[in-house]
């Protein structure tokens, strides 16, 4: 089935862009691709890139702990900031709260512990994801602007490092790691919505259609969602960002939700 996504996109009452790449054939669908747009937490992939890489060079020990302290602090997403100061997750705890409920202190936590901004910065221009960016740990009353940024292509082709990572210079151990977090993602209104895929499936030793490694983000006016999906058959990656849209809501019912549950619906029909 030919994929063609400008019907869904035309009607979306803010910026939308859009990237999708089947990985073992020629045939992609992009709109707006190369426009730099905030991701929301849909960057922290980035960051756990980063993480999982220093840990095969044996720069980082997961079992390593860090200590939560009362002024790392800060508001959002997550179960950390709930918990009293004192306790002290591993590094490899940090990166599954970072991944799987997008825990906003594990994040500048392991962000820390890789070395900065500067540090995966570094490593996404190596692997040639030019304009996706880390710009700063995440301030909440900032965290729409002043997080990261990326382009819908960085973001998608990001995930194709993971699948492919020998034609990327990238670790196959870390890509391992990381592929074994991002399955295990807890955001479903958007890109999997529709789909045949759990992520309850590995848990229990179920065999499904589909299996999906993602990550999505969002804020107010901000919502990205981004990930590798693997059928028997087929592979193929996907982003959809949005921005500068007035619903407010990030739920299955908001504007931006309904856009990338339906734009996931397409894509696996056309290539699954």
């Amino acid at each position: 089935m030919p994929l063609d996504l400008e019907p869904l996109l035309k009607g979306f009452p803010g910026r939308v862009g859009v990237h999708a790449r089947h990985l073992d054939r020629d045939e992609s669908a992009s709109y707006h691709a190369d426009d730099v747009m905030p991701t929301a937490s849909a960057a922290k992939v980035f960051i756990l890139m980063a993480y999982a890489q220093q840990c095969v060079d044996g720069k980082l020990d997961p079992d390593t702990r860090r200590t939560v302290k009362a002024e790392d602090l800060v508001h959002g997403s997550g179960v950390l900031r709930f918990c009293r100061p004192g306790l002290s997750p591993t590094f490899s705890d940090l990166a599954y709260l970072m991944m799987t409920v997008s825990d906003n202190l594990a994040t500048n936590l392991l962000l820390e512990v890789v070395g900065g901004p500067a540090a995966v910065n570094r490593m996404l221009r190596e692997l040639g994801l030019g304009g996706a960016e880390i710009l700063a740990p995440i301030q909440f009353e900032k965290y729409d602007l002043h997080f990261a940024h990326s382009t819908p292509r960085a973001l998608a082709e990001a995930y194709a490092v993971l699948a492919e990572p020998a034609e990327h210079g990238y670790p196959a151990p870390a890509a391992s790691l990381c592929l074994d977090v991002l399955r295990r993602h807890e955001s479903v209104h958007g890109l999997p919505r529709h789909l045949p895929w759990s992520r309850y499936a590995i848990d229990f030793g179920v065999e499904l259609p589909l299996t999906v490694y993602g990550k999505a983000g969002s804020m107010l006016r901000i919502q990205t969602d981004a990930g590798l999906f693997v059928t028997p058959s087929s592979r193929w990656i996907l982003s959809v960002m949005c921005a500068e849209f007035d619903d407010p809501r990030t739920g299955a019912a908001g504007t931006a939700s309904t856009l990338q549950a339906e734009i996931g619906r397409a894509v696996y029909e056309a290539w699954k």
